[in-house]
């Protein structure tokens, strides 16, 4: 029973937000929607959590629209490691954590693209999120005391 007790601890420890100013971040590229023509041997590197960086600024989703009518977009999931960012050749703005922008570049035509920051939680960059997550650590302790 006490080793139970103790296995029990370190789960809740291990689940527990760590009190620290950094964030870790999801480090993919990866694509959403439909009509996205990928080779099936090719892997969306977003569904390794293993990919991952730290950041003490924000953790950044940077969404290729293609073209409207594509039906899908391409993402790269990183680190941020400022707290501005340049929205156009000639405009940078402060971060604020939850936000997304339009960002230009300077080529003709121009290209668009969407970053999304945040600094919320770790991981909050992936955009994949599984509906039955929050029941495995009801799964662990269920099979703990039942033992």
């Amino acid at each position: 029973m006490l080793r139970n007790i103790f296995r029990l601890i370190f789960l809740i420890s291990e689940w527990a937000p760590a009190s620290r100013a950094s964030t870790i971040c999801h480090q993919c590229n990866g694509w959403s929607g439909n009509g996205f023509s990928r080779s099936s041997t090719e892997e969306n590197s977003c569904q390794n959590y293993n990919n991952q960086c730290l950041t003490e600024f924000f953790c950044v989703r940077k969404e290729d629209p293609i073209i409207p009518s594509a039906g899908y977009k391409t993402y790269k999931s990183d680190c941020w490691m400022q707290p501005s960012v340049q929205i156009s050749p000639t405009d940078a703005v402060q971060i604020e954590s939850g936000r997304c922008y339009n960002v230009t570049d300077a080529s003709v035509p121009p290209k668009q693209w969407k970053y999304c920051f945040c600094a919320n939680k770790d991981y909050c960059n992936s955009g994949q999120k599984s509906p039955f997550s929050f029941l495995l650590p009801i799964f662990i302790l269920v099979m703990l005391v039942n033992q």
